[in-house]
């Protein structure tokens, strides 16, 4: 069974792409499951809300939640959870 990577990120679609491609390349055989990609840009609390939402659904694999206020600062750190079969990765910013 392919490995499967469910996305939510505030990156709108034409750069949620950009990172589907990169998921792509590094494993052709994962399946990308799009959560949402275009909530308001930073909003922690609506991707917290989309992403409970949303979880008792979500196939076994990895969660990857992308809105981050902090994109890109050197000490912007990140979480992983497990969560049953689930994997989240997130900015620790309160996303999960």
């Amino acid at each position: 069974m392919p490995f499967t990577v469910s996305f939510l990120s505030d990156l709108g679609a034409r750069d949620a792409a950009v990172c589907r491609a990169v998921l792509y390349e590094l494993s052709p055989d994962a399946r990308v499951l799009d959560i949402d990609h275009e909530l308001a840009p930073h909003n922690v609390g609506a991707a917290n809300f989309a992403l409970m939402q949303v979880v008792q659904y979500l196939p076994t694999g990895a969660v990857i939640a992308a809105v981050d206020p902090r994109a890109g600062h050197p000490e912007q750190r990140y979480i992983g959870v497990q969560s049953g079969s689930l994997t989240l990765l997130a900015p620790d910013n309160g996303v999960i």
